[in-house]
């Protein structure tokens, strides 16, 4: 084991769920109650997949049916299992069903009727047979908003950055595209068809739902995405283990009328308010009603939003060249959700998702954590991350979806259970800052008819500003994605024009943490490269070199912003030669940018900046770099780790990596020297190899002095490896 004084810049990811979280308060007791308390999904498991007893399977063959292996398979427990084939999906897979006793409450048993099958289990099996591409579970996946009263009677969200930090930029955007000729699919609970600022904007969409109950409009799948209402009773749903929720009534969202409205509500009618790109057009696709949506459905809602086949489903005439999908549930990105977004993006679709509300890392909330997609992160109005948005590593961009100090307001409803009177209402979430995100894309669209998916991802990034500096929920380039999205310079980039404010340009490529050497790199005379730093609260020491051995670079620092010029910087240092260096014995927190300047060109310099952190105590890493082995199938180890400390835990920040075949077997809990625990990762179908997370946890009051421990353990069979290294940093 080995201790560090440095501080690395942690990435600050952890677990989530997308779900719709109420905005209640508990008093923190464990790590665990750490998270948020309340769930709309089943009370005590929200980091796990709910599933339904049915498998999404595909095969190499499309010619053979799952019916092939009925009676000839077996469970774990020897148990023989019926397959079913409900319907044939998208893509050439299959949904089937084991022995159930129907929705909500599905019971998958076997034959024999004993006890429920575990479908992630069995999917794993069926995954395993040569016949089988892929299979995994029919999960629940719920709508990410959080309702909260109005208070508010504008939409500060829309307005420029200098009146608040964490709003989008939009009103000179509009003075360059409108989003005309642009569709739009709205993935989504249904709309309000004639809501007086929708019915206008909306194209003929469809209603994917396939269950009667969760329709809850008298049928199943049809012509007809309105809205009926998605409110339901306490313990009205439950999973395949008959765990009921949610734990108290839960009124009608009108979720995807308020995701629509924040895209293309009309605008210069009159009346209520304005959608981001007001001239695109709305394609209304149903595919969440009572107690969330299914994968199965979900992925055929996104093939025929994009004009692709659906058994049994009429051809979309209207094929959309983006989609938001302000929705998802706990685990990895499936194969049913990655073969549906490599098909969309085939046809120049771009995907829009929202990265989910637990305050947890989206790399465990699906289909947010998916490749080739924009996955979007929720600030408020300071421009700091929303208190319950999920962040880390794979979120793209960030975008305002309202927090404590304001909500965002849209199109809803007044009805609790059924639609009353149309109306406007406040609602604040990832969900709500995704459709922010999928209006720019619209304008940028209608700019440039020609831009590919990857074009429009990378200009939004590149065009995003910076992160402003706040006391609390910091966002930076490895928690909240590249910035912030800023409708006007992303408009201005496509269009040809030329954004009004723009930000000082940066290589947001060459973001340093703490300790980390860059890659060497060449310039030519006069010419600069620039790099970012986030300097955390109480550092101190910070140093800045360039080490070279020809030339002449000169190295500028500034703060906010770069320097493009000597006199632009805070500080420099010009000794004529490539070795300069740049010390400040008690820097602020917040951004730094390093320039590296070419006064005569060069070869092969590094730059390197380092901090110490103060926070009254000695040593703020941890790290177990011992090998723990494995076993195979139901059993486990622990890695302890020995923490010489003063004082309480407050943030902490874990970093585990581990060897192992078939991550998805592996549960990984974290346990302080008290005994409280946190789950850091849970099983799932992810077939990948190895698996490795940071996970930031609020430990409050937990004394840091002790043992604590990793403990890692292996549910299923076949499947071997080890834990490598685990570590925790005092933040």
């Amino acid at each position: 084991m080995k201790s560090y004084l440095k501080f690395g810049l942690p990435g600050l990811t952890a677990m989530a769920l997308l779900g719709c979280n109420n905005e209640q308060q508990v008093s923190p007791t464990s790590v665990e109650s750490q998270q948020p308390a309340t769930f709309t999904v089943i009370s005590g498991i929200a980091s796990k997949p709910i599933t339904t007893g049915e498998i999404i399977v595909k095969f190499k063959n499309a010619g053979f049916q799952a019916r092939s292996l009925s009676g000839a398979f077996y469970t774990k427990n020897q148990l023989p299992v019926d397959f079913e084939v409900l319907r044939a999906l998208s893509g050439n897979s299959q949904l089937i069903s084991l022995k159930t006793t129907g929705y909500p409450g599905v019971q998958a048993r076997s034959v024999s009727g004993q006890s429920p099958i575990d479908p992630v289990a069995l999917a794993k099996q069926l995954s395993a047979l040569p016949e089988v591409e892929y299979a995994e579970a029919n999960r629940i996946m719920r709508s990410a908003y959080i309702p909260n009263d109005p208070r508010w009677s504008d939409q500060w969200h829309y307005q420029s950055a200098a009146s608040y930090p964490g709003a989008l930029n939009l009103p000179q955007a509009l003075d360059q595209a409108s989003g005309e000729n642009v569709v739009v699919a709205v993935i989504d609970s249904g709309v309000l068809v004639n809501h007086p600022d929708l019915n206008n904007q909306l194209l003929p969409g469809y209603d994917m739902i396939s269950n009667d109950f969760i329709a809850n409009d008298g049928n199943g799948r049809d012509n007809n995405p309105d809205d009926p209402g998605d409110g339901i009773r306490a313990g009205e749903c439950s999973d395949l283990y008959g765990r009921y929720y949610p734990p108290s009534d839960s009124t009608s969202s009108w979720h995807g009328s308020h995701v629509a409205g924040t895209i293309a509500a009309e605008s210069d009618n009159g009346i209520g308010v304005s959608g981001v790109a007001p001239d695109a057009k709305i394609l209304p696709v149903r595919a969440l009603g009572k107690c969330g949506g299914t994968t199965a459905d979900i992925v055929d809602a996104m093939r025929w939003s994009a004009g692709l086949s659906v058994p049994g489903v009429p051809i979309n005439q209207n094929p959309a060249q983006i989609i938001n999908m302000s929705l998802g549930g706990g685990g990895a990105c499936g194969s049913a959700y990655q073969n549906a977004i490599d098909d969309l993006v085939a046809q120049d679709v771009t995907l829009v998702i929202a990265a989910g509300n637990e305050n947890q890392s989206v790399n465990n909330a699906s289909p947010a954590n998916c490749d080739d997609i924009i996955s979007v992160a929720a600030v408020g109005k300071t421009g700091s991350r929303a208190r319950y948005s999920n962040y880390g590593n794979k979120i793209d961009v960030a975008a305002p979806g309202g927090d404590r100090d304001g909500a965002i307001l849209s199109t809803v409803n007044t009805g609790s259970y059924s639609q009353r009177s149309m109306s406007y209402g406040y609602l604040q979430g990832t969900s709500m800052a995704t459709p922010h995100v999928a209006g720019v894309a619209a304008l940028m669209k209608s700019a440039d008819n020609s831009l590919t998916p990857a074009q429009i991802e990378q200009t939004l990034k590149q065009t995003s500003r910076s992160f402003p500096s706040v006391s609390t929920r910091q966002c930076t380039t490895s928690n909240c994605g590249d910035g912030l999205v800023d409708a006007s310079a992303a408009v201005a980039a496509v269009s040809g024009g030329t954004d009004p404010d723009p930000e000082p340009p940066v290589d947001t490529d060459a973001v340093l943490a703490n300790g980390q050497v860059s890659a060497a790199f060449d310039l030519a005379d006069k010419a600069n490269k620039k790099f970012r730093i986030d300097i955390p609260e109480n550092a101190q020491n910070l140093q800045v070199t360039i080490t070279g051995n020809n030339g002449d670079a000169d190295l500028w620092l500034k703060k906010e912003s770069a320097a493009d010029t000597a006199n632009q910087a805070d500080q420099k240092s010009e000794s004529g030669n490539s070795n300069e260096s740049i010390t400040i014995d008690a820097p602020i927190s917040g951004e730094y940018f390093i320039t590296v300047h070419a006064w005569s060109g060069f070869n092969n310099v590094t730059v390197l900046a380092s901090w110490d952190v103060d926070d009254g105590n000695e040593i703020v890493f941890f790290e177990n770099n011992d090998n723990y082995s494995i076993p195979d199938g139901q059993g486990s180890i622990t890695s302890p780790l020995n923490i010489d400390r003063n004082g309480i835990s407050s943030n902490i920040t874990v970093r585990y990596s581990i060897k192992h075949t078939y991550r998805g077997d592996l549960k990984v809990t974290l346990f302080a020297p008290s005994g409280q625990s946190q789950i850091l990762h849970d099983t799932s179908n992810d077939s990948a190899d190895n698996l490795s997370g940071e996970v930031n946890i609020s430990a409050g009051s937990i004394v840091a002095a002790g043992e604590w421990r990793l403990k890692v353990e292996d549910k299923y069979n076949q499947d071997a490896g080890y834990i490598d290294s685990w570590s925790i940093t005092f933040n």
